[in-house]
């Protein structure tokens, strides 16, 4: 298992989720406020959970230079009135549709009870910083029609709305963003 850890000013973000976050994981990605926001929709069972579940374990079990998808648990890393508990709250990945790629794909979701508290912003942030030093050129980010917070986000961290609308395999419509790598770190990469 290779397991990588990011630290942000607030929160740890860790890859593969543990085990014990299952319970989490279920209650956050099973809230309608949620589901609503996702392309995967509405959870229908335990089992359909543990499917998408056991894909944020098994990817860490990847060597590193044959990896496509990084997902990661965010937990904060201090208890406070806000963040009572040192529990996963929510998650954050990239993954690219090939090892060549130098595009990856920007996917989150963050339990309700924790909306507005720049957790998202936050935790983008750091794994933006991680994309680029794995060789990413551009982040794809893509909020179904209607997931307005997401779109904000997306907007106060850089991201260039395209103006396109592209159907999901759901058939829900995605609104695509796109981050470059800066141009000041292409520089020093040369």
């Amino acid at each position: 298992m290779h397991e990588t850890k990011l630290k942000t000013g607030r929160f740890l973000l860790k890859s593969p989720v543990e085990e014990d976050d299952f319970d989490e994981i279920t209650e956050i990605k099973s809230d309608p406020k949620v589901y609503l926001t996702q392309l995967y929709g509405k959870i229908t069972s335990r089992e359909y959970c543990r499917f998408m579940f056991q894909h944020y374990i098994t990817d860490a079990k990847i060597s590193p230079v044959r990896r496509k998808r990084w997902v990661f648990g965010i937990y904060p890393i201090e208890t406070s009135s806000e963040f009572p508990k040192q529990k996963y709250i929510g998650n954050v990945g990239i993954s690219k549709n090939s090892l060549s790629s130098e595009t990856a794909h920007l996917f989150f979701e963050v339990s309700p009870n924790y909306w507005g508290l720049g957790v998202a912003t936050e935790c983008i942030s750091k794994v933006k910083e991680f994309a680029f030093e794995q060789g990413i050129k551009r982040i794809v980010a893509d909020p179904i029609h209607g997931n307005e917070a997401s779109k904000k986000v997306l907007t106060k961290l850089g991201f260039h709305d395209t103006g396109r609308s592209v159907p999901a395999y759901t058939g829900s419509l995605k609104h695509v963003y796109v981050f470059p790598k800066p141009k000041a770190a292409e520089k020093f990469n040369k």
